[in-house]
């Protein structure tokens, strides 16, 4: 499974001097989770043992985010394929 790496509100560049930072600061509580709630998602993956035989999902915000590709096998079958072959070590 896979979860969204969104961007939090942090302090993680709070020593930068630069005019855009300090513009955008007082923003930025606003528009993205603080670092415990943009967490939570990950958590709850690792440590849900309802999850635990579920693989290959996607999860935004504590909820599946299911594509229609995500359930044709024709389509994985082919990716998978492809995959392989692309990432396959020449001797």
């Amino acid at each position: 499974m896979s979860c969204s790496p969104r961007p939090v509100a942090s302090n993680i560049a709070s020593n930068n001097p630069g005019l855009l930072y300090s513009m955008a600061r007082p923003m930025i509580k606003y528009l993205f989770p603080s670092a415990d709630r943009a967490a939570r998602t990950a958590v709850m993956l690792a440590t849900d043992p309802e999850l635990a035989d579920h693989s290959g999902g996607y999860y935004r915000s504590m909820k599946h985010r299911a594509k229609p590709l995500e359930f044709d096998a024709a389509f994985s079958e082919t990716l998978w394929e492809v995959a392989t072959k692309a990432t396959a070590t020449q001797r």
